[in-house]
């Protein structure tokens, strides 16, 4: 055979996440200016698809970025060329506008979300479609969230601005990533824009964080509360299928827990609506790396993935880092409740009493992992 004995898929499969997930904290890890948004999209991509595909090959991120530099360079040899001498950014931007909306077909078939407001929805991946996240399906599909499209029109431009074909840099107004997003332009000169040939990230990473939200609430399983917004989140339906026992539990938190259960113990790749415990706690992962020290409810969210996943100790540093900042004394008391509950679950660490760990440290210094089963009261 091809294969080395003891060779198995999902040996590759765990392996390429790994080589992925390492290509995201390469192309993030600059910080905010120099950071690539979209060859981490497509890393992120590239890690689901390997964690739950276990396949042998791994997504070509390069061939996707083909395509994006086949954009950038039909755009600077022949569409902005066309252009009247002297065109000024405004006329450079509908000429990429008209390239990319009309001539590439990209668009958005829906907005922010698709979940309905003002309830608790007990599938969440019923309502959300993650391939509107997954830059390689947007750029095959045509289709996809505001703010992919957002992260393509940005490369696309940094690329230009690179070439020289254009001298500005642009912002990308996505102020409610509810609508197809809109680049202005930036007054700022050239020379403060590229350095060593190397185009500033003039779009922030709020789109690509925007993009695993999506990815987030699409593979979430358990419900999803929409009465306060969606940052009001899956929390409470998490932390309760862990800190409730069976009796008190609802029939439709048996139901979501025993389907995704037999799903991931199964790798049964099929409907998300039932949620996709591995593909969420990846998602909540690179949250918590981007934002979590800004916005710590992402270090709560992580956490519980990671209680889920039979990891206790990795929970049981972001819930106490979470603790610790304003946004767990602002939680409503049943959301400090529930974490309260948690803690009380987890065991000590395994290393006794030795000095904890910072929740970044441990964020990056962890490794995609091949699907495990949930471990739940049931």
């Amino acid at each position: 055979g091809w294969a080395a004995e003891g060779y198995s898929r999902s040996d590759a499969g765990s392996r390429l996440a790994q080589d992925a997930r390492s290509r995201f904290l390469a192309a993030v890890g600059a910080g905010e200016a120099w950071m690539d948004l979209a060859e981490a999209a497509l890393a992120v991509a590239a890690e689901d698809d390997a964690l739950v595909s276990s396949s042998a090959v791994a997504l070509p991120i390069e061939a996707y970025l083909q395509r994006l530099e086949k954009m950038a360079v039909e755009l600077a040899t022949k569409r902005l060329p066309a252009l009247p001498r002297g065109a000024g950014p405004a006329q450079v931007l509908e000429a990429v506008d008209a390239y990319l909306w009309q001539e590439r077909g990209l668009g958005t078939p829906s907005g922010r979300t698709q979940m309905p407001g003002g309830v608790v929805v007990v599938h969440p991946g019923v309502y959300e479609d993650a391939h509107h996240a997954y830059l390689s399906s947007v750029l095959v599909k045509k289709a996809g969230c505001p703010a992919a499209l957002a992260i393509i029109y940005g490369h696309v431009m940094r690329r230009l601005l690179e070439m020289g074909a254009v001298d500005f840099a642009i912002r990308m107004d996505c102020r409610d990533f509810n609508s197809r997003p809109k680049a202005v332009a930036l007054d700022l000169p050239p020379a403060a824009l590229v350095r060593g040939g190397q185009a500033l990230n003039t779009l922030t990473q709020e789109a690509l964080v925007e993009t695993l939200r999506l990815l987030k609430r699409a593979y979430w399983p358990f419900a999803w509360d929409t009465r306060s917004g969606l940052a009001a989140g899956g929390f409470m339906a998490a932390a309760s299928a862990l800190t409730t026992g069976r009796s008190s539990a609802s029939a439709g938190e048996v139901a979501i827990a025993r389907t995704a259960k037999h799903r991931l113990e199964r790798g049964i790749w099929t409907s998300t609506g039932a949620g996709d415990l591995v593909r969420a706690r990846a998602a909540t992962e690179r949250l918590a790396i981007l934002v979590g020290a800004q916005e710590p409810l992402e270090y709560r969210d992580a956490a519980v993935m990671f209680c889920h996943s039979g990891e206790p100790d990795a929970a049981l540093t972001l819930l106490e880092a979470f603790t610790q900042t304003p946004a767990y004394r602002d939680s409503p008391e049943a959301e400090q409740r529930q974490v309260q509950l948690l803690l009380n679950i987890l065991p000590p660490p395994l290393g006794g009493s030795e000095e904890a760990q910072e929740p970044q440290e441990l964020l990056l210094a962890r490794q995609a992992e091949e699907r495990k089963g949930l471990s739940i009261p049931w």
